[in-house]
């Protein structure tokens, strides 16, 4: 099996079947579907046990966060790759399968690049994905919608996803990648895998302050220092996030610190 798409969620069918529609419609024969549900009660089993994926697998039970739901699919995975997509992202139309054109040039963090959806699923942009490792010291760089990892990095070298997050635990993960040398990241930015939605916690500006303690606590304890362009960037959306031409300045002064290395 080259690929295991691992999905975590919890009362979220309407955006789960989405996600579903987008597996089933790559027509990839090397891979599988890894859903581990957190006790739904919406009909997210029923959907499960009946929708006819092929290679399917689905867990359902309590967990403790996200994480622990993410680690779960990981020890169920019989991929060589895993490729995380959360309930209502989605693979764009033939990504998958020019990804897959590629697997000979697969190495150990794969990133692809990746459109950002409003919950309306109207465009917002699609991302920039930087193609140097060290804008991981300043902010989550890789996307991990879009980025597909060598399973053996969890089960192997790096280890799981740290459980005492609730939103960074992804952010944590590539930077510990990061600072292992022998740890090889491609990118491959001209393929656009998936389509984020921002309709989840991490894009919800009640969450913003939690979110940015968090990342102060990886940056703190890989980098020794908090970059202050993604610091403004994050608290100004707790304030800004509904006025337009207020989160454009701060997104220009986001951008101008990164580029200047300010932190």
């Amino acid at each position: 099996m080259k690929l295991s798409i691992i999905t975590v969620c919890k009362n979220a069918l309407n955006n789960l079947i989405r996600t579903a529609k987008s597996i089933d419609n790559a027509h990839a024969k090397e891979i599988e579907w890894i859903v581990i549900d957190g006790v739904s009660t919406d009909g997210t089993i029923h959907f499960l046990e009946t929708c006819g994926i092929r290679n399917l697998t689905f867990l359902s039970e309590k967990d403790t966060g996200m994480y622990d739901a993410m680690n779960k699919g990981i020890l169920l995975s019989k991929g060589t790759f895993l490729l995380f997509l959360n309930a209502g992202d989605f693979l764009t139309s033939n990504g998958l399968a020019k990804a897959l054109d590629i697997y000979d040039k697969w190495r150990d963090i794969n990133v692809f690049n990746v459109l950002n959806l409003d919950e309306n699923l109207t465009l917002i942009s699609g991302r920039k994905v930087k193609t140097d490792n060290s804008y991981l010291k300043q902010y989550q760089s890789v996307p991990h919608q879009s980025t597909i990892i060598k399973k053996e990095l969890f089960t192997e070298s790096i280890g799981f996803y740290d459980t005492s997050f609730r939103y960074s635990g992804d952010y944590d993960f590539f930077c510990r990648c990061y600072r292992k040398q022998s740890v090889k990241f491609s990118y491959f930015i001209d393929i656009v895998l998936s389509s984020f939605v921002k309709d989840g916690m991490g894009s919800n500006p009640n969450n913003v302050f939690e979110i940015q303690k968090e990342y102060n606590r990886v940056q703190k304890k890989y980098f020794g220092r908090i970059h202050y362009g993604y610091f403004i960037f994050n608290y100004s959306l707790a304030y800004s996030s509904k006025f337009t031409f207020t989160t454009k300045i701060f997104t220009i002064i986001r951008n101008i610190l990164l580029k200047l290395g300010v932190g």
